[in-house]
């Protein structure tokens, strides 16, 4: 991945959450979005503020003991109350980079270059961080791109 990749996953990421500048998460530097991982949750959730549900994990078979959705599209999932995983959805009517829901592989591609593994209808980024890697994960359905999810490799 690229410099410019990571910059443009770094505004993706920070606008998608909705941010701002006051916020302990807002990313000053390309890398440190990656502090939404590993962050507590519930510092997390009352930096980015609005009204969100706790979704039961077991409901989903996941490994998190917390699931958060906020109903913009974005998703929190943790452990022992730190975050191990963001989504976004189809629901976040955001655009970044010419990136948005529905956009195509093609466009996906030219836009954060070549994927570290490619699966059908995913694409996978591995990204450097301090404990660990980091995949971000594109999901397409036949209407194009429809979830993003950054998350710590086990």
């Amino acid at each position: 991945m690229n410099y410019r990749t990571l910059i443009l996953v770094t505004v993706f990421m920070s606008a998608a959450v909705g941010v701002s500048a006051g916020s302990p998460f807002f990313p000053s530097s390309p890398d440190s979005w990656f502090a939404m991982l590993n962050s507590d949750l519930d510092e997390a959730t009352a930096a980015i503020g609005g009204a969100w549900e706790e979704i039961p994990p077991g409901e989903y078979s996941s490994r998190a003991d917390r699931i958060v959705f906020y109903p913009e599209g974005l998703t929190l999932w943790a452990i022992g109350g730190k975050i191990i995983q963001l989504r976004i959805d189809s629901i976040w009517a955001g655009e970044i980079g010419g990136i948005r829901a529905g956009e195509t592989e093609e466009v996906l591609r030219k836009v954060m270059g070549v994927p570290w593994i490619e699966e059908t209808d995913s694409l996978y980024y591995n990204l450097p961080w301090n404990e660990g890697p980091v995949r971000l994960r594109f999901v397409f359905t036949g209407n194009g791109l429809h979830e993003v999810y950054l998350y710590k490799v086990r």
